[in-house]
This record gives structure tokens, C-alpha cells and sequence, in this order.
């Protein structure tokens, strides 16, 4: 029997299949660094006062928080739909002979580990704004914000995977439909 996938190997090929995809654009994270940099514009543009009070600060905080949480509650939810469908009867066969299946596997994984981690860097930021770091909090808070916004990217991502999989499930069918009329065929004559 082979051995389970890695989560580090799976990247790496997804990187190779994102590279033969579109070049060097699909690979380098541009879009994460972009969501970064918009989440700094976002708390240089908050005042002073609201980033230097944890009293005013913390609901928007907690506000984040819970919105990330339910994000994540319903990537958690696609992400064992998109599973449910890949491992139906033969499809995973056919998503492995096209090179696709440890791809989807590594883009479930992904998405949760993004969700996660903007989940942590949000609760971190709370914990932060408690300790009176002004310049430490407002790098958080921006850094935070940006992986929220990355995070939701990536949420909305899923329906393109969801897309992608209806339309290999779509060719799967075609192909057994194809298999069972020349198999009748046979029978036939």
C-alpha cells in the first residue's frame, strides 16, 4: 500500500501544477501580500484613538473574530462536501489518473490551514490589545486584517474547486456511460 500523501509534497506539486498553469504568477502570493499591505491602509486609516484604546477597539476585534469563526465553520462544511465527492465510487480513480486528486486534497487542506490561521491571528490580536503595545498592536491588527481578507478569498475560492469538480464528475459519467454502451454493445452481438 502506498504511503499517506504529505502535506509538504502536496504543495509542491500543486506549486508545479500552478506553475505549468500560469507561470510564475500563479505560484508567488502576491494577492496574500496585496491583502497584507490592505490590511495595513485599513489600520493607518483607523484613528488613533480607537487603536490605542482596547475598550473601543476589542468588539471590533470580537466582530472579526466571530465572523472568521462562522467563515470557518462553513469552509469546514464545503471542504467535507468536496471530500464526500471526491471519494465517491470511482471518481477518486479518475481524479488520481489525471493527476488531480492529491491537488484537491492539498487545496482542502490549504484552505483550512488559511482559515485557521487567520482565526489564531485575530484571537492573538485581542490578547495583544489587552497588553498596551501601541506599534506592536497596530502591526497585528494590520497583519490580522489582511489574512481575514485573504481568508475570505480563499472562502469564495471554494467555489471554483466546487466548479472544477462537477465538471470532472460530468466527464467521469460521460466516460462510464461510453464504458457501459460498448460493454452492451458486445453483449449484444
Amino acid at each position: 500500500m502506498n504511503e499517506r500523501p504529505k502535506f509538504f509534497l502536496l504543495f509542491l506539486d500543486g506549486l508545479k501544477l500552478d506553475y505549468k498553469a500560469g507561470g510564475l504568477k500563479r505560484i508567488v502570493p502576491f494577492l496574500f501580500g496585496g491583502f497584507i499591505g490592505i490590511g495595513f491602509l485599513i489600520v493607518h486609516y483607523i484613528p488613533a484613538t480607537i487603536t490605542t484604546t482596547p475598550k473601543e477597539i476589542f468588539p471590533i476585534i470580537a466582530a472579526l473574530i466571530t465572523a472568521q469563526g462562522i467563515i470557518l465553520a462553513m469552509s469546514m462544511q464545503t471542504s467535507g462536501v468536496i471530500l464526500n465527492n471526491i471519494c465517491v465510487g470511482n471518481f477518486s480513480l479518475f481524479l488520481k489518473s489525471k493527476g488531480l486528486l492529491e491537488y484537491y486534497m492539498l487545496l482542502v487542506q490549504f484552505i483550512q490551514i488559511i482559515h485557521i490561521t487567520s482565526l489564531s491571528a485575530l484571537l492573538a490580536t485581542a490578547i495583544i490589545s489587552l497588553l498596551g503595545i501601541p506599534l506592536f498592536f497596530k502591526i497585528m491588527l494590520a497583519v490580522s486584517m489582511g489574512l481575514f481578507i485573504y481568508a475570505l478569498r480563499w472562502a469564495a475560492g471554494t467555489s471554483v474547486i466546487v466548479r472544477d469538480l462537477i465538471h470532472y464528475r460530468s466527464e467521469f459519467q460521460y466516460d462510464e456511460e461510453i464504458k457501459k454502451s460498448f460493454k452492451n454493445e458486445k453483449e449484444i452481438y
